[in-house]
């Protein structure tokens, strides 16, 4: 009873603990706690599963002449491979250009995280969506909606009522605690 009890008192307290502040182990004492335990996970399986649990691990080969396997320690991985990418700008149709202008107007509003879906089960409507900050922190940020019959059409109206509301807020003046206090 008592171990029991011991081992309850481990797993409520102990391992929620160690959970909570193991960003603060280092980084070496948890590699020698996963060996650690790996090994002795390793001895509780047996020699036959021992193989299975090292940290190396092994490809198992067929050998043609025994007819066998034969576990062969992985070699070191080749060397990545890097590619250049190569940009060729293909000439832009008309409505790809004014799409593009919509989204940087929108960026010069503020508007972050913007994206333009189709609508389920409204043929051709969709949606366009942004976020704009509503202080210099970007703490407070302020979701816009817009809906049209195309993509474009979404897009312009989103930016139509971004630009309609930062005009708004131009014209109540600067936000703080000074405008907080001529308020009340």
């Amino acid at each position: 009873m008592k171990l029991r009890s011991a081992l309850l008192v481990a797993c409520m307290l102990f391992v929620p603990a160690v959970a909570m502040f193991s960003h603060r182990i280092p980084a070496d004492m948890r590699k020698a706690v996963r060996e650690a335990v790996g090994h002795g996970v390793a001895w509780w399986q047996g020699p036959s599963q021992a193989l299975a649990a090292s940290p190396t691990p092994s490809v198992a080969v067929a050998a043609p002449a025994s007819g066998g396997t034969a576990a062969i320690p992985p070699t070191e991985p080749p060397p990545p491979v890097v590619a250049e990418a190569v940009v060729v700008e293909a000439p832009a149709s008309q409505a790809a250009q004014q799409r593009r202008d919509l989204e940087r107007r929108l960026e010069e509003l503020g508007g972050m995280a913007f994206e333009c879906r189709p609508m389920q089960g409204l043929g051709g409507m969709h949606v366009a969506s942004c976020r704009v900050p509503l202080d210099t922190s970007g703490q407070l940020m302020r979701v816009f909606q817009a809906s049209g019959a195309g993509a474009d059409d979404a897009t312009r109206a989103l930016v139509s009522d971004v630009a309609a509301w930062k005009q708004r807020m131009a014209l109540r003046g600067p936000a703080g605690p000074a405008a907080a206090e001529r308020r009340f």
